[in-house]
């Protein structure tokens, strides 16, 4: 299982609303799936690290990057419950941050969630359901994830 990667980006591309790089590690070629808002972050750098999540499906493996652990662990706790899928986790990231979303999952904000793309009524009130009083571990806790190793986008391994 892939976790973490740094690398060169070598290609940006985009197919329908899905988003990402083609990122060069060790002279192998990883596309990985961004969050929009992450893509224009990383415009002009030349070297990125990012928190993977890989799904390995019967007839193609995805990955999906991150620039923050607490993001790539959120999305793997909304694509358990059953009936959301990366695309619909990816959108809601997009839209929002790690404790927004986390609060509006607490608070059982159905109408804030709805409001991304892919998000009906049924899939918001199953996302509060499921994960309602779950994810303490998300609440205010963007500095204090465990080795709290926070990607850098970086030209020439300069912190932004």
């Amino acid at each position: 299982m892939i976790s973490w990667l740094k690398g060169e980006i070598v290609h940006n591309w985009q197919i329908s609303t899905k988003k990402g790089v083609v990122l060069n590690v060790g002279g192998v070629g990883y596309e990985i799936q961004l969050l929009p808002k992450h893509l224009v972050k990383v415009e002009g750098s030349n070297l990125i690290e990012l928190w993977i999540h890989q799904i390995n499906r019967e007839d193609s493996t995805n990955l999906y990057g991150f620039i923050e652990i607490n993001q790539r662990d959120l999305f793997r706790k909304i694509i358990s419950v059953n009936g959301i899928g990366p695309q619909i986790a990816m959108c809601l990231l997009d839209d929002f941050n790690v404790n927004q979303l986390v609060q509006a999952i607490e608070d059982s904000d159905i109408d804030s969630l709805t409001n991304s793309q892919g998000v009906g009524k049924r899939i918001a009130q199953r996302l509060v359901v499921e994960l309602k009083n779950k994810l303490i571990l998300f609440k205010d806790n963007q500095d204090q994830c465990i080795n709290n190793k926070k990607s850098e986008i970086s030209i020439n391994y300069t912190k932004y």
